[in-house]
């Protein structure tokens, strides 16, 4: 079966009427946008039962991203969201939070725009509407996005459309979909480290925090 991808913005109105047929209420929205996420192996609840009972062996979510780490690059997830007629959504479409990284400098933000108003929190998202995906539904973990990875959040990263301007090479910001968070020092393929990688792994194997999920938005 193909796949289509819808066409937005899409107008929706809803109008309640009482038993004589009499209208009594209306309410209408916009939906602006559709996203799509490709869920890693491991997101069952089952799975998620099998953790908090406290066994403590490694769910099929951290086995596949060890033993398939070019699933999660920023290369794969672009390609992935391309194939469906989407795209990699940009930070704005995420989150209002502001990118404050300071370990290197301001420096390492240009090139994220963030959704606004902005957020008054200086690393995570607020709850506005229009906002963002994470200021419009909050924590993304709450609506059963990768349950079995309760407590290790960098798995819900995501990766953007959009790149650090300081870098000489493609290499693309991260949200949070928990906080909101902006992310500008991950790597954008398996093999190549940033510097905070390289410092936590010593370049020997792929950690999570440096790679992202595939979200995908409507162009």
């Amino acid at each position: 079966m193909e796949f289509k991808c819808p066409n937005y913005p899409q107008t929706f109105e809803l109008v309640g009427k009482d038993r004589d047929g009499y209208e009594v209420v209306r309410y209408g929205f916009v939906l602006k946008q559709w996203f799509v996420i490709r869920n890693p192996p491991g997101t069952s609840r089952g799975e998620e039962i099998k953790e908090s009972e406290g066994d403590k062996s490694p769910s099929s979510n951290d086995t596949d991203y060890k033993e398939n780490p070019e699933r999660y690059t920023y290369s794969n997830a672009k390609a992935w969201c391309e194939s469906l007629g989407y795209r990699l959504p940009y930070i704005k479409d995420l989150t209002n939070a502001k990118c404050s990284y300071t370990i290197d400098g301001p420096r390492v933000c240009r090139g994220a725009v963030s959704a606004t108003p902005i957020s008054d929190d200086q690393f995570h998202y607020q709850r506005r509407i229009g906002s963002g995906m994470t200021g419009e539904w909050g924590e993304l973990s709450r609506y059963r996005i990768n349950p079995s990875n309760l407590g290790r959040y960098m798995l819900l990263s995501a990766w953007t459309g959009d790149s650090r301007l300081d870098y000489p090479n493609e290499h693309p910001f991260a949200v949070n979909l928990n906080n909101g968070m902006i992310s500008p020092d991950r790597t954008s393929e398996a093999n190549e480290w940033s510097s905070y990688c390289h410092r936590l792994n010593n370049g020997t194997e792929v950690d999570s925090f440096c790679l992202g999920q595939a979200l995908c938005v409507t162009p």
